[in-house]
Parts: structure tokens; sequence; C-alpha cells
């Protein structure tokens, strides 16, 4: 896109990239003004369900004009792509702000800052637009310590019943910002704003979030809607008993207990209550009445004050009993039943009321990628397709059979998470995502800490920029796999094969490495491709004489055959599997 004219506007650099698109610094040809565009993936722009959220988020901005808020100058759609034309906010996000410049931010500095932010919301809010992915990544921070939000991407008008782009049901937002209600899946309104606001002030005064960002989703989303918000003390010991409170309020599980808008959070933050003495002469009396009590003790008032001790130590005796018997009927309980835990490694998994895949009939529910299961008992053996079977327990209690050839440990998954950027996972089938584990274990591209050293592009299937792909390359009738890698810096890259030997184990039969990003496509079975090689044939010419020509040879592939398209010349080489020697030729350039 560097070069790339839009309107007036002349794409300079690439200055971000997100989960629809990439933003471009814009500069006006005639007045220099610069500006940010938004490209909203070409891939993504063929899905009319996304394509109507980015025409949404263009709407949403235009109905808001604040200091504090990103403003939209067009939407665009031309042959080019779909784009956003927007103010360009000079800066650095918020949590890049927090971990490069300042660690958490004193309090003097963060609370005028994040009043700022309160107004942007509240002013969105006055237009009835709720945010829904309020987070420090969203917020933009000037050198002059100004702020602005930006990406209403999945903001939504209250009351509009346009449901297409957002059911009841869907969980949208960054996770580790998301309300309760929001994990749930529940109808949202500002509220839900409020509480990420309060997970937002919670980074600024701490430098961290209070959720694990190496947790699972899962664990995620039950420690929002189970567990007692972290105390920002305990991460920061500098953080104010006030500001501690107002974090407890805003983040409260039941949205009727936080702020109920913004204009309270900003009155609550800014100006503490302060709690005035008692000083009716009711209230006078009655703290006499206590001080009293308590000067002249258990003397004063004999056997009758010694009661409410034993009572209060039988009754303490008693819950720590009834504590200690529920902990062991949980621990004995989880000894007898329940084996370990195991996570859901495909990208979605039926649980099953029987141990059959034949169809969706026995299909139970739907556990996404990362959803965490316990395992009741499992089967000795495999069936007939290799699936071995296993009776397990999801995160809601439901029981049900699953194979666990789809689920794999909490290390496997968080490799494999790693290993996939974007919808690169999503279009991977298991057995294929165990291959590239293995691989990249074996080939030590694992760091200690379980980010991979190389990663695999989100581009797939169907996308004009294939960087992975299937065909049945050995002619077997199964599925192969064919993907380019690149490491973390994005200077090496490698080209890896994989077919299919059963129904769940694979082999590596092609592992080159390129020096070019390729696009990865597929020539099927019974297409004619030529190579360039010519053969001399015998014609008539208009006057009858026999003339020799020259032409083309063009060859009817025998199976599905591999192609690697260079990006930067066009240039395409043509991989065919061998099935005499069941490996690959040597690539042949295309003609």
């Amino acid at each position: 896109m560097i070069g790339t004219q839009i309107l007036n506007y002349r794409i300079e650099r690439l200055i971000g990239e997100g989960g629809m698109g990439n933003v471009y610094l814009g500069v006006h040809t005639h007045i220099g003004r610069k500006v940010a565009i938004k490209a909203l993936n070409p891939g993504l722009a063929k899905n009319p369900e996304i394509r109507e959220r980015f025409k949404n988020e263009a709407s949403m901005l235009s109905q808001l004009h604040h200091p504090n808020i990103v403003q939209l100058y067009d939407y665009v759609e031309m042959e080019q792509g779909v784009f956003l034309v927007m103010e360009f906010a000079d800066g650095q996000p918020l949590d890049e702000y927090i971990e490069k410049v300042t660690g958490p931010i004193p309090e003097d500095k963060a609370l005028p800052m994040f009043a700022k932010i309160l107004d942007g919301v509240a002013y969105a809010h006055k237009k009835n637009v709720v945010h829904r992915d309020i987070k420090p990544s969203n917020i933009i921070v000037s050198p002059e310590g100004k702020v602005k939000i930006l990406d209403f991407g999945i903001a939504k008008i209250i009351g509009d019943s346009n449901h297409k782009l957002t059911k009841t049901g869907t969980k949208l937002g960054t996770v580790l910002y998301m309300s309760p209600e929001q994990v749930k899946g529940q109808t949202l309104d500002l509220r839900t704003d409020i509480y990420s606001l309060g997970i937002t002030l919670f980074e600024m005064l701490t430098g961290k979030c209070p959720f694990d960002s190496n947790s699972t989703e899962y664990e995620v989303y039950k420690k929002i809607v189970e567990e007692p918000m972290t105390d920002a003390r305990t991460l920061y010991p500098a953080v104010s008993a006030h500001c501690a409170n107002v974090i407890f309020k805003a983040t409260s599980k039941d949205a009727n207990d936080r702020f109920q808008d913004c204009a309270e959070f900003k009155q609550y933050l800014l100006n503490p209550p302060v709690v005035a003495e008692a000083t009716s002469t009711k209230d006078k009396k009655k703290k006499q009445k206590a001080a009293a009590v308590s000067a002249v003790g258990a003397t004063a008032t004999g056997v009758s004050a010694k009661r409410p001790r034993k009572r209060n130590l039988l009754f303490w005796n008693i819950f720590m009993a009834c504590f200690l018997l529920t902990a062991l009927c949980i621990t004995t309980y989880k000894l007898l039943y329940v084996t370990e835990d195991r996570y859901v490694i495909a990208s979605k998994l039926y649980l099953r009321s029987s141990k059959s895949v034949a169809s969706n009939d026995n299909a139970i529910k739907v556990v996404e990628f990362g959803g965490q299961v316990q395992i009741i008992d499992e089967d000795s053996n495999p069936d007939d397709d290799g699936l071995t079977w296993a009776k397990v327990r999801d995160a809601s209690g439901k029981e049900g059979y699953v194979a666990l050839n789809y689920l794999g440990t909490r290390k496997e998954y968080e490799q494999i998470r790693g290993m996939f950027l974007g919808e690169s996972q999503d279009q991977t089938v298991v057995q294929y995502k165990l291959a590239l584990r293995d691989y990249f274990a074996e080939q030590g591209y694992f760091d200690s800490d379980l980010d991979p050293k190389w990663k695999l592009s989100p581009e797939g299937a169907g996308s004009i920029y294939n960087c992975f792909t299937i065909g049945d390359f050995n002619n077997d009738g199964l599925d192969d796999y064919a993907c380019v890698i690149s490491n973390k810096y994005y200077e090496g890259w490698r080209l890896l094969v994989f077919v299919a030997k059963g129904h769940t184990e694979t082999s590596l039969i092609l592992d080159e490495e390129i020096f070019y990003q390729g696009l990865v496509l597929i020539m099927k079975k019974g297409e004619k491709i030529s190579t360039g090689r010519t053969k001399n044939v015998m014609e008539y010419d208009d006057d009858g004489n026999v003339v020799q020509t020259s032409k083309k040879i063009y060859e009817s592939l025998g199976s599905d055959a591999l192609i690697l398209k260079d990006k930067s010349n066009g240039k395409r080489q043509l991989y065919v599997f061998n099935l005499g020697e069941g490996s690959f030729n040597q690539p042949i350039e295309m003609k």
C-alpha cells in the first residue's frame, strides 16, 4: 500500500496492524496534512458481515466530535479497497507508554489524564454509543500528555435493533478488559465501558493488568465472572486506598454496584467523599453507650458477657469443620473421578452424547479452541478411524464424549496458540497443528517462555495472499498441508509440506529455506501446465508448403501440485510430487 493514493492522500508508511486491517500514515498531497488511513484487510472485505462492521465503525465515528476522540474525515470504497480516513493522533498507545516511558503512572499525573478519558467516553455515551473495547492500546497519549480514544470497530448504538452484527450471546472485545456481562454474552449498556475503564485505571496506576496475559481465555473468563478483583495495592503499594476503592467499585461484578455513568466515576475519583463525624445528640449517646460497654467489659456483665464469646467460638468451629469437610469431598471427588485437565486444540470441538463423529445428531455443545475440559474416563484403544475417546466435563459442568486426538496438554495448547497468527489457527486441522508443533520442538523453535521464534502468517486457503493451503499432493485421497513460516523478525522463510498418513498421523516431506514470502497456491489434478519446453511439429503454410514450427508442450498433472509464488517479482515455482520416489521433484520455473 505504500505510495498508494487514497483521495488526496498519499500513503507514506505503516503505523499499526490490527485484526481487521492495517493503519497507515497518509499525507495530503497539496496541504501536507497528516491523517491515519485504516485499510480493511482485502481478504476480510469479501466477508459481508465484516465489511458491514467496518462501515458501522465509520457510522459511529461520524457522530462523534470531541477533543478526546479521534475524528473521522471520510469513508472510502474504491478499487484498491475500503478505507477510513481519520485524524492522525500523534503519540503512542497508553499500554506502550506505560511499558516504555512511565511504568506505573503517579496518581497526580494519572488522575487528570484518566479524567480526560472519562470525558471522551462520557461524550460517546451521551450520543448513545457504547465503545465495548476500552483498553490502553485503544488510547493514544501525545508527547504533551493529551489523550485520544480510537477504534470504535465494535461499538454499538444503545437501542439499535439491528442484531446482524452483535447478537446476544456473542462476545466482542479484548478478553482481559471484558466486563462480566460481556463474558457471559449478555445485553450490554454503558456500564460495560465503566468496567473496562476500571481495568484501564488499574493498569495505569500499577503498570500491570490484574489478569495474567499468559492465562487461557477460560481462566480469564472464570476470574472475571467469579473471583474478586485484585487489590491494586498488592501489585503496587503506592496506590492510595481511595484509588483502590474506586477501582473496586468500577469493576463490581454486578453492574448496578458500579458507577452508573462516567460523570459519577469522575466525581468520585477526583473528589473523594468525606465521612462526617456524627454530631446529633442521638449519635453521641450511641457512641457514649458503646464506649461504656467497652470499658466495663466482662467484669461488669458477668456470665452474660462470656456467652457471646462461647457462641462465636462454637460458630467458628462449626464453620471450619464444614469448610474442611467440603475441601475433603472435593479432593476425594477429583481423585476418584477426574484424572486431568486438557485443552481443546481444534478450532472448535463438539461435546457429544456418544462416541461417534458420523453426524451432528449426537452433538451436545461446541467447545472453542483453548476451552478447558476435565477427563473423567478414557478408552485404552483407538477406534477404526484412529480416534481415542474419553468422557469429559467442560467448564460449565456439561459431560459428554470427545476424541483425545483433539485435546492437548496446557503446554501443547500454549505452544500451538503461539505458533499461529490470526485465522491461520482456525483453518488448520488438528493433525497438522500437532505436526507443526512437533517440528517446532525438534528444531528448537520454542523460547523458554513458550513463545515461538517462528510464526505462521494469518492468510490461508481462499485468500489472495495464501501462506498455507491444502491439497492431495501424493494422490492418496487424503488432504495434505503446505505452509510458509517466518521467524519473528521476518528475516527468514521456510516452506513446509506435510502429507497425511491415515487420519491422525502425518509426515514432513519438504522443508526448504526460501528467501521471500511465498504465496502458496494449488494446481489441481488434471490441469494442463507449461514449463516452457517446446517440440517441433510439421505444418502447412498458406501456399501448401510443409514448414517446421515450434509449439509449447502442455502436460497434464497426475496429482495436485504446489505453486510457490514470489510476491516481489511474480515468478512462480512449480512443485510436483514424484509418486515413484515419494518426494517432490526439484521446483520448475513456470513460463
